[in-house]
């Protein structure tokens, strides 16, 4: 069966690709070299040995810091607090004022009162 419209040759049958003699005698033996070769240990550098423990120190002085830096803003925030109350009813004070100097009837009442 050939088709007359091909550009290819017809098959013969033959290869041309050969194995070398004794190729596959020695295969097994040069792979497993191979593979030797690429399991090699690498040297592993010291400081790298030392990763974990200076990430772990890291975060153990963070710790430590901002634990600090909070018991601080918690100290200066509680003696604050008090002129926040006075800041507040000052506010108040003058809101209440402003309301009553609105209403004159009202500042004239609320003076008397007292």
């Amino acid at each position: 069966m050939t088709n007359p419209s091909s550009p290819l040759p017809p098959y013969s049958g033959h290869n041309p690709f050969r194995v070398p003699a004794g190729y596959f005698d020695t295969f097994a033996d040069r792979m497993m070299e191979r593979i030797a070769q690429l399991e090699a240990p690498t040297p592993v550098l010291h400081r790298l040995r030392l990763l974990p423990w200076i990430g772990a120190a890291c975060v153990a002085a963070l710790t430590l810091l901002l634990s600090h830096v909070d018991m601080d803003t918690n100290h200066a925030v509680a003696g604050s607090s008090s002129a926040y109350e006075e800041r507040a009813a000052s506010a108040y004070e003058e809101q209440l004022y402003d309301y009553l100097i609105e209403n004159s009837q009202l500042l004239a009442d609320y003076e008397t009162d007292y």
